[in-house]
C-alpha cells in the first residue's frame, strides 16, 4: 500500500491509498472514485505525522544528546525506585492486613488503608426517571475503586 498526500483545489490536501486496502471485515468502508479508479476510504481513522528534518550545530548535538540519555537514565532510575516502593508497600500492606488494622502508627510514620468509593451517574435511571433536576441525586450509585495502603513519612526538617 502507497500513501501519498497531494494539495487539492481551495487549499485542501487529499491522502491517496493505493494498493491494498484492509478488508470489509476489519471495519474498514471504502469506495472507488469512478473517474480516477482510486479507492476511497471513508470509514476507517488514519494518524499520520508530520516530520521536519533539522540541521543542528555539532555542539549542539552532542548537548542534546547527552540530556536525551541522561533524561532515559533517570527515567529508569525512577522506574526501579518505584518498584522498590511498591515491594516496601505490599510488604507494609501485608503486616497491617495480618494485624486487621485499617490505620497505624510507628515512630512518626502513619499506615492508612485508603479505600475510595466513586459516585457513578447511571444515564439508563435518568432516561427512566425523566430527567428532573431532583432526581439526578437518586440517579447517582456508589461504586468501590480498588483500595489501596498509603504510607506517610514523618516530616523532617531541613
Amino acid at each position: 500500500m502507497t500513501l501519498s498526500l497531494h494539495k487539492g483545489k481551495g487549499g485542501y490536501w487529499w491522502l491517496i491509498i493505493r494498493g491494498e486496502t484492509p478488508a470489509a471485515g476489519d471495519g474498514a468502508v471504502s469506495r472507488r472514485n469512478r473517474h480516477t479508479g482510486v479507492r476511497l476510504m471513508t470509514g476507517i481513522a488514519l494518524q499520520g505525522t508530520v516530520s521536519n528534518e533539522v540541521q543542528l550545530a555539532p555542539k549542539t548535538r552532542v548537548a542534546l544528546l547527552k540530556d536525551l540519555r541522561a533524561h532515559a537514565k533517570l527515567k529508569q532510575q525512577i522506574k526501579d525506585l518505584e518498584a522498590q516502593a511498591k515491594a516496601l508497600n505490599d510488604r507494609v500492606n501485608a503486616v497491617r492486613e495480618a494485624e486487621r488494622l485499617d490505620k497505624f502508627e510507628i515512630d512518626g510514620f502513619s499506615v492508612t488503608l485508603v479505600a475510595p468509593v466513586r459516585e457513578v451517574l447511571d444515564k439508563q435511571k435518568l432516561v427512566a426517571l425523566g430527567c428532573k433536576i431532583e432526581w439526578l441525586t437518586k440517579a447517582t450509585e456508589k461504586v468501590p475503586t480498588a483500595p489501596y495502603c498509603k504510607i506517610t513519612a514523618p516530616k523532617v526538617d531541613r
